[in-house]
């Protein structure tokens, strides 16, 4: 096989690469009206201790749903890095692309697979920050 064969592209494919990247920066462009929505809505000022216990389940609430988007790309991540790693061919069979893509085999399918493996190794981290610094307040 050569390097010079071309996977094209599947149409259906580009529509969920292009769903994903405009929900992503929709939701990056609206975190600073969530965060306010969530540091502002329904805290009792009146008792310091309810108001303690109602940031700290919020701030555990906010851990755990922003952990799930991240645990869930690094699975996608993590399974198509095995899937390119154990055929040392990017893309692997049966894999539909967005847009044409120059087959690669050998070593340069390797660290294809390997970078795709890496980065769900750092989405994890990423997720798992979150729950270090779990709040250790009494609730």
């Amino acid at each position: 096989m050569t390097n010079d064969e071309i996977v094209p592209g599947d149409k259906r494919a580009r529509i969920i690469a292009i769903s994903s990247v405009v929900a992503g920066l929709a939701l990056f462009v609206s975190v600073p009206w969530i965060a306010d929505f969530v540091a502002s809505a329904g805290i009792d000022n009146a008792d310091p201790k309810r108001a303690i216990a109602q940031l700290v389940f919020r701030d555990k609430l906010i851990t755990v749903v922003g952990a799930i988007p991240l645990v869930a790309l690094a699975f996608f991540y993590a399974r198509r890095g095995f899937r390119i790693t154990r055929a040392r061919l990017y893309p692997p069979p049966g894999m539909k692309v967005p847009w044409r893509v120059r087959k690669r085999n050998g070593r340069t399918a390797l660290l294809i697979g390997l970078s795709h493996l890496a980065m769900a190794v750092a989405l994890l981290v990423l997720a798992a920050i979150g729950f270090w610094f779990w709040p250790r307040w009494p609730t």
